[in-house]
């Protein structure tokens, strides 16, 4: 039987480029401190908030290559690492190619001159964490954001992806690129909040007895909540002209409403999205 030359290279080239794939576990085990910082690029993170006094790691790293070289290489150099600054305590993708937030450079996550790895990585991460801690998270791609029961503040971020925040107390920070942003309070906000999506809707469940400010814009989007709301007049804003040094008003494109006492502030930021404030 003849196989022509073409069918062979045909074949060669296949079994040549097709992805040789590793994965391998992630197991850590660190003492608690007042902050916990997570920074994840491909995957998701879930934090969970439980009544013990460490902070508890487990979830799967996955490394995928075009050559058996180029694995090796990714086993050799990627992992999962922590470090400790002050009273903060970071969980992050440790590589040569890659910086994080105690990284002394810190212009992109690529720091090898932008210049993208030899191997693809994806990593699916579980945090347990003292319930009261501090909460910094954050992914990129290829995956979401989720917290439940942590009733520190918190601040959440991710690019290509939803963030989802269960039982919490204090969301100090939200925002997402092309994702939704869903939070449901324990019952009502410890603490001012700030949300931001450009392509997402953005949803909040308190407890019916909400007291806030809140301020929203959007381009392609509206606000609808279940509470009773009073309108507020568009804020008016001081801007000092520095050419001709003339005080001017500029009126703010942001609309406010206020229900019940407005003692806390929400602020809602979105481009094509929705916004919601439904009763738990």
């Amino acid at each position: 039987m003849k196989i022509s030359y073409t069918i062979l290279l045909s074949l060669i080239m296949a079994v040549t480029c097709s992805a040789q794939e590793f994965k391998k576990p992630v197991k850590l085990e660190l003492d608690a401190t007042g902050t916990v910082l997570v920074e994840n690029i491909f995957g998701d993170v879930k934090v969970v908030g439980y009544d013990g006094d460490k902070v508890l790691v487990t979830g799967e790293i996955t490394l995928e290559a075009r050559t058996t070289e180029k694995l090796e290489m990714g086993k050799e150099e990627f992992s999962i690492d922590a470090a400790k600054r002050n009273d903060s305590l970071l969980i992050f993708n440790k590589a040569p190619f890659i910086t994080n937030r105690f990284s002394e450079v810190r212009e992109r996550w690529w720091g090898n001159n932008g210049q993208e790895p030899d191997y693809r990585f994806l990593v699916h991460l579980e945090v347990k964490v003292p319930k009261k801690t501090n909460l910094w998270v954050s992914t990129v791609n290829d995956g979401k954001v989720k917290v439940v029961e942590v009733s520190g503040a918190i601040q959440a971020s991710n690019v290509n992806g939803p963030v989802a925040l269960e039982n919490v107390e204090k969301v100090v920070k939200a925002k997402a690129v092309n994702g939704n942003i869903d939070i449901t309070y324990n019952n009502l906000p410890g603490s001012d909040s700030d949300f931001k999506t450009v392509n997402g809707d953005i949803i909040i469940n308190v407890g019916s007895a909400l007291n806030t400010t809140v301020e929203f814009e959007s381009m392609n989007g509206d606000l609808y909540t279940d509470f009773e709301y009073s309108g507020m007049g568009p804020e008016i804003k001081k801007v000092q002209d520095r050419r001709g040094g003339k005080t001017k008003y500029k009126i703010e494109a942001t609309t406010k409403i206020k229900i019940g006492a407005g003692d806390q502030a929400i602020s809602f930021n979105t481009i094509n999205g929705n916004m919601y404030i439904k009763k738990i």
